[in-house]
């Protein structure tokens, strides 16, 4: 090992002749330690038993020390910071990762609906010349749910306080299955209560104080339906499909599985409501709702 890393050095400042410089490494220790050795090669000997006991020293001396003091003095310079960057990257990817653990851990909570939230809901979901429910019979929903590109995210419900439990415990189950994605889930407010906006942007919702086509009062005017996807699962009846992007999923031919939002029947979200006694308007003969889901299949 000693000889391979000195083989066709020349020790500087040493004049001898090049031809012993020209040598392999063990030629030049038998021209050295041999009997012929002396003369014009005296000093270029001197030069290399010299080096090669010095050189074979330094490696047992390396094999004895520890990796910081194999270092340079330059590279000791930047160790302790180096170790320092390390620890911080580790800190930070623990937070990272820790907040994935908490986002996946997220659950449903519902809390009385805020001053600011309630003002802003009159004249567009809540409407003072329809029997709605009064605020009290009302809560707000946080809900976690997972968005069309995986990422968590969390959204705002409006429903009657009597189903809270069950849309609460529905919508857990979605989430927790990792399953399902929601595009998205705002309250109708910000929709102007218009249902017809709130479809056509894909917006999942719930309370809003209308009226059926047939002037009936829907169910989600007592807050006890749900509305998810729209686009992917449209409202059918005879030619309308609502809303118009829907008409790409609006026949049972045209649903699969493996399209992102869309509810079939059997998956995690028909089976977390019907847990819950709600029923689905995919189930619909005359008409059919696919993004529909009520307590009383209404």
């Amino acid at each position: 090992m000693v000889e391979r890393e000195g083989a066709n050095l020349r020790p500087p400042g040493v004049r001898a002749q090049s031809c012993f410089w020209r040598m392999k490494a063990p030629k030049r220790r038998q021209a050295c330690f041999g009997k012929d050795a002396g003369g014009c090669l005296r000093s270029a000997c001197d030069q290399e038993i010299r080096r090669v006991d010095l050189s074979h020293r330094a490696v047992i001396n390396r094999r004895h020390q520890t990796p910081e003091a194999r270092m340079p003095t330059v590279l000791l310079k930047f160790r302790k910071p180096q170790i320092h960057c390390i620890r911080v990257v580790a800190l930070l990817f623990s937070l990272v990762t820790g907040a994935a653990a908490n986002a996946r851990g997220a659950k449903v909570m519902a809390e009385p609906i805020p001053d600011a939230i309630w003002a802003y809901m009159q004249q567009r979901s809540w409407r003072a010349e329809l029997p709605c429910p009064g605020r009290d019979q009302l809560v707000l929903l946080r809900v976690p749910y997972l968005d069309f590109d995986g990422n968590s995210q969390t959204g705002s419900l409006i429903v009657a306080k009597s189903v809270a439990k069950a849309v609460a415990a529905a919508f857990q189950e979605i989430y927790d299955s990792g399953k399902f994605r929601i595009y998205r889930m705002s309250l109708i407010d910000e929709f102007g209560g218009d249902d017809a906006r709130s479809m056509a942007a894909n917006n999942t919702s719930a309370f809003n104080c209308r009226t059926t086509d047939r002037g009936a009062m829907s169910r989600h005017a007592y807050g006890m339906a749900v509305d998810i996807n729209p686009v992917q699962n449209p409202y059918r009846e005879g030619n309308l499909t609502e809303p118009e992007a829907g008409r790409a999923y609006d026949e049972p031919y045209k649903r699969r599985r493996d399209i992102v939002g869309m509810i079939v029947d059997g998956d995690v979200v028909t089976r977390a409501f019907a847990r819950q006694g709600w029923r689905w308007g995919g189930h619909w003969k005359r008409s059919v709702d696919y993004q529909h889901f009520s307590n009383d299949g209404h």
